[in-house]
């Protein structure tokens, strides 16, 4: 945990009196940034904006719902025109809570200063706490969403399975092995092998929200897709992704408004950062051969309509 501590420098203009409170926290919180080590609060500033010095403090800070657990500061002295800044103020998270949270709720935190049994200040932060399932969109952390890229989910096991099975009939001397034969065909017909298998399950396309992009949504996981046979591109996109990482593989998610949809490397690289926005350095991989980039969608149509995999690299581009 880091303090700072700072004299604010004199000024003869009118300030504020009393103790400002500021609290730094994200809008959304959710089960997969606390996974990630994302903090409640990112930082708390206690400013003393009085003429004589505050001794002998309590910060306590609370939760309504009871998200994380509170948590109870001290300081001894803060002198007039001082400013403490406590980063990152470590909450314990209620993990079964958030796993079990089905739907978002509007939550708040709240900080208050005591000194002795007067409370002298007070702040409220609102935070929107997410479904366990759900993403906050490109509005806090858009990497979050490769915490939902679940490869141990025992749905993936089954899918590469058969993806595996179906790999073997048409060439028997290959397997689902990941970059090690360094061939990039080998690679490309592993994620063939995955999109027919996927493409053979028979799911249903789902319109996402229309917002997704900016507000995210509720991502459905491989069992419940496979379970419910309904799918969002976004849905259907992940799970592509879980595949390929169980395969060993690369994958990457592309996004433009309103949609996603799923790329790979053909041989063991990948972008320099994980937010990349710029599309003319996919594209000059896609041309080069090292990445492809496919439809997801064309999986759940009708059987009559369903893409073969050439064809959803075209839409791909």
């Amino acid at each position: 945990m880091e303090i700072e501590g700072t004299l604010a420098s004199p000024i003869d203009e009118a300030r504020p009196t009393g103790v400002a409170v500021e609290i730094e926290s994200d809008a959304t919180l959710g089960y997969a940034s606390i996974q990630n080590s994302v903090p409640v609060i990112r930082s708390l500033r206690l400013t003393n904006h009085g003429e004589d010095a505050l001794e002998g403090l309590e910060v306590l800070i609370a939760c309504n719902p009871g998200f994380a657990q509170g948590t109870k500061l001290r300081f001894d002295r803060l002198a007039p025109g001082e400013t403490r800044r406590i980063s990152p103020i470590e909450l314990q998270p209620d993990h079964a809570y958030l796993a079990d949270l089905q739907e978002s709720v509007n939550a708040y935190v709240t900080v208050s200063v005591l000194a002795g049994s007067i409370e002298i200040a007070t702040k409220s932060q609102n935070i929107q706490v997410l479904a366990y399932d759900q993403w906050a969109g490109t509005r806090a952390l858009p990497e979050l969403l490769a915490a939902f890229c679940m490869p141990n989910n025992p749905a993936i096991d089954v899918l590469i399975g058969k993806a595996a099975k179906l790999l073997r009939s048409q060439y028997n001397e290959l397997s689902m092995n990941g970059y090690q034969s360094k061939s990039r065909d080998v690679v490309w017909k592993q994620v063939s092998a995955i999109y027919s298998t996927i493409s053979a399950e028979n799911l249903q396309y789902a319109e996402p929200p229309a917002s997704f992009g900016t507000d995210g949504q509720k991502i459905r996981t491989a069992d419940r897709i496979l379970e419910g046979r309904v799918a969002t591109c976004l849905d259907l996109t992940m799970l592509f992704c879980s595949c390929l990482e169980q395969a060993g593989l690369r994958p990457a998610v592309l996004f433009k408004e309103g949609h996603a949809w799923v790329g790979v490397w053909l041989h063991s690289a990948c972008f320099p950062d994980p937010l990349l926005d710029d599309i003319q350095a996919v594209r000059k991989r896609v041309d080069s051969g090292e990445f492809l980039a496919f439809e997801t969608t064309g999986v759940a149509q009708h059987h009559t309509r369903r893409l073969s995999l050439r064809i959803a690299l075209e839409r791909g581009q």
